[in-house]
């Protein structure tokens, strides 16, 4: 049994809410107010669109804001686009440019910005790359 301290923390009360991309900086001035810290910026990409969710903790006390995002439109060459809480949470840069390297997301205001480089990768956003949701036949050669 857990004799710690923190044994009776109920994680029930944890919540996501969903918000709108231009209501962020306001929710992250919130968080700062409040003395919340940044846990972690995730982001994944889900069938036609990209969702964030940025997560906050006070006391063991778990807040989480998601935002969803369309995909990169190649039609008319859109980026989804963000604004960055790094002036708010300074370690976010770290999220943020893992973010903008991987999905290929935009953040603007980035306090460390690595433009590109923050990660070696082979293909460039390769989580949001259209090659990954194409059905590629593998061709086994046998083995002599």
């Amino acid at each position: 049994m857990n004799t710690n301290s923190n044994s009776n923390i109920n994680y029930k009360d944890q919540e996501i809410q969903p918000i709108n991309a231009g209501e962020l900086l306001n929710y992250a001035q919130m968080f700062k107010n409040d003395n919340y810290r940044l846990i972690h910026i995730g982001a994944a990409k889900i069938a036609d669109k990209f969702e964030l969710t940025y997560a906050f903790d006070k006391d063991y006390k778990y807040r989480g804001i998601k935002i969803t995002l369309p995909l990169d439109d190649t039609s008319t060459s859109t980026t989804p686009e963000l604004k960055s809480i790094s002036d708010f949470f300074w370690c976010a840069f770290l999220y943020e440019n893992e973010i903008a390297e991987l999905f290929g997301i935009k953040f603007h205001g980035i306090k460390i910005d690595y433009k590109g480089s923050f990660y070696r990768t082979a293909h460039k956003t390769p989580f949001n790359n259209p090659m990954a949701s194409r059905k590629v036949d593998i061709i086994r050669t046998p083995k002599k």
